[in-house]
């Protein structure tokens, strides 16, 4: 389990790390504080899909079946609907 916790988080947490170095650097380089510079669209895009990503992954790992588990489609029984189940 932490194992592919650290396989997900890890490098998100590194990109996030390398970008903040980056934005500190360019505020340096242009003389300004760190706060009055304007993230681009991109940037705020990006933020936004390490968020979702991150959250679908807290989703996965909270709710998701345990190891070892079957999965059985939904399926047609004498004419009702038998919603998916875990085993």
């Amino acid at each position: 389990m932490i194992r592919g916790i650290l396989i997900i988080v890890l490098p998100i947490l590194i990109a996030i790390l390398f970008y903040s170095i980056w934005r500190e650097r360019q505020a340096r380089i242009q003389g300004k504080p760190l706060g009055k510079i304007k993230p681009s669209t991109v940037q705020i895009a990006t933020l936004i899909a390490i968020f979702a990503l991150v959250a679908g992954c807290g989703a996965l790992l909270i709710n998701g079946a345990e190891p070892g588990s079957t999965y059985t489609p939904p399926r047609l029984e004498d004419g009702k609907i038998i919603p998916s189940e875990t085993r």
